[in-house]
């Protein structure tokens, strides 16, 4: 019974094992267009980064594309909340990126839009996007024309929207973590500042005491 019980065990585990490591691993963030399924050609990436290049410049919106072959049996927006992760885990609601990612094999894709530009560009518009710009294409095979009409469509609804005047409210800005050791540089700063006007100040009324002393005892020669 105990063998039976630990084989079940055995088995379980090697399961969590194999699906665990069938997982898609997250790629370091580097290059804007980072294309592991390999489908856009050189001149798609350029022109990609044109229009990418030009929307930061106009705006200060950042889209990171990435694309992969297949997600296996993982759902896109799973996926895409991971990618999020690592790539942006100290994100702010001034922080204005879009992670625009896609799937060749499901012919899927989806955006994940950054706090700062989720008043400029709600979820709504970006899942209407999606389904007027971008999947069309590429169900019928177009992965780069998908991508660029995106980006299109997302340069045009930032832009109308005036990103770059938008201001969030008070209530939603978040401070980014602050970790221990930045509190404790911090804090040494404040007190070697403390220290040092202690200095000019103890000093100083040291300096003047000893000149009344002097001039004391001259006048009492």
């Amino acid at each position: 019974m105990m063998k039976k019980l630990f084989g079940a065990l055995l088995l379980a585990l090697l399961f969590c094992a194999g699906t665990a490591s069938a997982e898609l691993a997250v790629p370091p963030q580097g290059e804007r267009i980072i294309d592991l399924a390999s489908v856009l050609s050189p001149a798609q990436v350029k022109s990609l980064y044109d229009k990418l290049d030009s929307l930061d410049s106009a705006t200060g919106t950042q889209i990171d594309i990435l694309l992969v072959p297949t997600l296996g049996k993982e759902s896109i927006d799973n996926y895409a909340a991971r990618v999020e992760a690592v790539w942006f885990p100290e994100e702010n609601a001034v922080d204005k990126h879009i992670l625009f990612l896609v799937s060749e094999q499901e012919r899927k894709a989806t955006l994940v839009i950054g706090e700062g530009l989720k008043d400029a560009f709600p979820t709504a518009d970006a899942k209407a996007t999606l389904s007027r710009d971008v999947l069309p294409k590429l169900r019928s095979g177009q992965v780069g024309e998908g991508i660029a009409a995106g980006v299109d469509a997302i340069s045009t609804r930032v832009e109308e929207a005036r990103v770059e005047d938008v201001t969030p409210p008070l209530r939603t800005v978040l401070i980014k973590p602050i970790s221990f050791a930045q509190i404790a540089y911090y804090l040494l700063i404040m007190a070697g500042i403390f220290i040092l006007i202690f200095a000019l100040v103890y000093f100083g009324k040291r300096k003047d005491f000893t000149e009344y002393l002097n001039k004391r005892r001259k006048r009492f020669r």
